[in-house]
């Protein structure tokens, strides 16, 4: 989270916020100015669900992972670091489920599918359903794999249903012979009717 927000804090102060017409285009001098629109408790809630603190990447379907150079003795420290955070992510997905979530409709939301407890918090039946607060003009969902097997990592548009502010989506199953899943997340985006970027969702089972 620290690092997300380094992140992107320090881009806006250099560029400003584009997705804020009145703070674009400029560098952010006073992060107030920021936090005046959106609060800072739900610009962390966003941060929390994107893509660097979840540490989930987005590459070119070509590309796959090395072997790692440590030995076992060596990678197996990093071991309960990565139990941390897939934990972590499954507890996410569990407060998504029990209520809503505030989110900024500007920023990509995932959700993440790498283990089976995080998949079945949220899609016991092999699909997500996801409340939004507004009705919706549409929403676009993406599937983020990354394995061991080919074709390696790989960014997958679904289709999904839009019913007002009710988005639906079917997963597709695992394939074997892609090997190991390391990680997968839905990217979802979504475009309001109403225009507050401010909004909450909750995945409904």
């Amino acid at each position: 989270m620290n690092r997300a927000a380094f992140y992107n804090l320090n881009w806006m102060r250099q560029n400003g916020v584009p997705w804020i017409e009145s703070l674009r285009n400029r560098p952010l001098t006073d992060v107030t100015a920021l936090f005046d629109i959106v609060p800072p408790s739900v610009f962390l809630s966003s941060l929390r669900r994107g893509r660097i603190a979840t540490g989930m990447i987005e590459e070119p379907g070509n590309r796959r992972f090395c072997p790692s150079p440590l030995d076992h003795a060596r990678e197996a420290t990093f071991l309960d670091v990565f139990t941390a955070l897939m934990n972590s992510l499954t507890e996410q997905n569990r407060a998504a489920v029990a209520e809503a979530q505030p989110f900024l409709t500007t920023n990509p939301t995932l959700l993440d599918l790498s283990t089976e407890s995080a998949r079945d918090v949220i899609a016991p039946r092999g699909s997500v359903t996801v409340q939004v607060s507004a009705a919706l003009h549409a929403a676009k969902v993406r599937l983020l794999t990354c394995s061991t097997g080919e074709p390696g990592n790989t960014v997958e548009d679904l289709p999904v249903t839009v019913t007002g502010p009710i988005v639906q989506v079917a997963l597709p199953p695992n394939d074997p012979s892609r090997g190991q899943i390391l990680r997968q997340a839905l990217e979802f985006d979504c475009w309001p009717q109403s225009p507050d970027i401010v909004q909450t969702f909750r995945v409904l089972t």
